[in-house]
């Protein structure tokens, strides 16, 4: 992921997301209502308006990226503090 482009008028942070993964955070990303395009052979642009947003960018990206262990391993590591 990295940072694109932004509006003329109003500077907003934009996200690319390039790869075969980028319809499973389009699809997801839909579902959390953020302002996102995905076309065919294109990689995915995300918009990002504040930093729950971005946090929860990162939290799909890290559910997508992150085999199922390495995840059951974190949360578990997480409950024991």
């Amino acid at each position: 992921m990295m940072p694109s482009h932004s509006s003329a008028s109003q500077p907003q942070p934009w996200i690319t997301i390039e790869g075969s993964d980028r319809w499973l955070f389009y699809t997801r990303l839909q579902e959390l209502d953020f302002t996102c395009h995905c076309r065919s052979h294109q990689p995915l642009q995300v918009q990002i308006t504040s930093v729950p947003e971005a946090i929860q960018l990162w939290s799909v990206a890290q559910s997508i990226q992150r085999s199922r262990l390495t995840l059951v391993d974190w949360l578990e590591a997480c409950w024991r503090r």
